[in-house]
């Protein structure tokens, strides 16, 4: 009997280390030092200028932690002077939406209602994320994330539809999808 222990062992979230195909980029090398967010970070991350794809390196470079971490109420007092849960969600573009939303799941990978009711909410505000292949990507990890839970085949399915999309419009480099499906094909075993 084969069984795929990186499967059981590890998770969606917090075994794509997206970051490592940005590690020439200085704000993503020390955001894996410090591991914490800083105001340099939510600078970046708040400006619609930035590629996407670069903002969620730098979040996944953050990390996790088994305990939590608190980089999402971090980035909005830094962002808005006030913690997370006093934050008017409607009031919120679609880049700080999904912001938030990938740092929640990372500071959190257990907690997935939140995450995601933010990641769908950012779509809402912005309809360019709904063609954004790393918006969906990492929709599909939160998902993932979620369904390892019940079914693993669903994993496999909910990610390899995105990466077969061919509508999406390819924002993310190349070598960061690699990591991604490196580990996520374990997964595809299952649907059988």
């Amino acid at each position: 009997m084969g069984v795929n222990i990186k499967v059981f062992a590890d998770s969606p979230i917090t075994s794509t280390d997206i970051y490592k195909a940005y590690t020439n980029m200085e704000i993503v090398k020390h955001a894996k030092e410090c591991g914490l967010i800083a105001p340099a970070e939510v600078e970046f991350l708040r400006d619609p200028l930035k590629p996407i794809d670069e903002k969620i390196a730098i979040i996944n470079a953050f990390g996790w932690e088994v305990d939590g971490k608190d980089n999402a109420n971090k980035f909005s007092n830094i962002a808005y002077g006030k913690p997370f849960d006093s934050l008017d969600l409607n009031s919120l573009n679609g880049n700080d939406l999904f912001v938030l939303g990938y740092l929640k799941i990372m500071d959190n990978y257990n907690s997935i209602n939140t995450p995601l009711y933010l990641i769908n909410k950012a779509a809402e505000e912005d309809e360019n994320l709904k063609k954004s292949f790393t918006y969906n990507i990492i929709k599909a990890l939160i998902l993932g994330q979620d369904l390892m839970r019940t079914d693993f085949c669903q994993v496999w399915k909910v990610t390899d539809n995105v990466l077969n999309d061919k509508s999406l419009t390819q924002d993310m480099k190349q070598s960061a999808v690699y990591i991604i499906v490196d580990y996520i094909k374990g997964y595809k075993e299952y649907c059988k």
